[in-house]
């Protein structure tokens, strides 16, 4: 998620300028309704981190990759990989 992405690095100004590039580049997809209810039941059911559950639900309808160095990130189904396996790309 950008919102994560930036926080993490501490609103560090190239940061934005990667995502001015990844917009255009990029195709950006939303969460929606159906994912959000979708993924509140599976963590109240499995116990997983929501936001990571919402990520992979998001993932996976929209038949993309999952890019994260999170060992213990929720098994949706979705490839999952992690920095240095992108940047090997």
């Amino acid at each position: 998620m950008i919102s994560t992405i930036y926080y993490i690095l501490k609103g560090n100004s190239k940061v934005l300028l990667f995502f001015k590039d990844v917009l255009d580049r990029w195709n950006i997809v939303s969460f929606g309704r159906s994912i959000i209810k979708q993924s509140i039941e599976f963590s109240m059911d499995n116990g997983g981190d929501l936001e990571d559950v919402m990520q992979c639900f998001c993932a996976n309808k929209y038949d993309c990759i999952l890019l994260t160095n999170d060992k213990k990130f929720v098994n949706c189904g979705v490839e999952i990989i992690d920095y240095d396996g992108f940047l090997g790309r």
